[in-house]
């Protein structure tokens, strides 16, 4: 289904994915939440060390985010909030390149990445909101006049219009 009363399709399609691929198992109720939580782990320490921090930043960050009791539950089971902080991890390292850089293009990465945030959970919107309140009252508002932020953002919106529309 393209949708659900309280969460969107990404997780059930990933559970049924798992089934299919190894059946009525803990490692398919598990795997894709273990993924997920060690890749939130690698991007927020690698975030620490793109940022200038050292080894001890890097480990501090990484550390705090295993150690955290919320991402401790949600990396064990097949859950929404699983994948929900690796979408926002991933979209934050990608803004901070961005800005680092100035490679306007990876708005688009951004906005797939918010798109299929979306299709796992709306809170996505809220990191929405948040980004653009930050631009806003930053130097970084330059980047509404940029055509690659508002083509990011038409993205996301394509790729979770079948979960809003039904």
């Amino acid at each position: 289904d393209w949708g659900y009363v309280d969460i969107g399709p990404l997780v059930p399609w990933l559970g049924r994915l798992m089934r299919v691929l190894f059946g009525e198992s803990l490692l398919a109720l598990r795997l894709p939440s273990a993924i997920a939580g060690a890749a939130t782990v690698y991007l927020t320490a690698w975030l620490a060390r793109y940022l200038g921090g050292g080894r001890t930043a890097q480990l501090l960050a990484g550390l705090s985010v295993i150690i955290a009791p919320i991402w401790l539950q949600a990396g064990n089971i097949l859950s929404l909030p699983s994948f929900e902080s690796l979408f926002w991890m991933a979209c934050i390292c990608l803004i901070a390149v961005i800005i680092k850089t100035g490679n306007r293009r990876l708005w688009l990465a951004v906005g797939v990445i918010a798109g299929i945030g979306l299709l796992n959970k709306p809170s996505m919107v809220f990191f929405a909101i948040g980004l653009v309140v930050g631009l806003v009252v930053t130097k970084q508002r330059k980047f509404f006049a940029d055509k690659w932020l508002w083509i990011g953002g038409a993205i996301a919106l394509l790729i979770a219009t079948p979960n809003i529309v039904w």
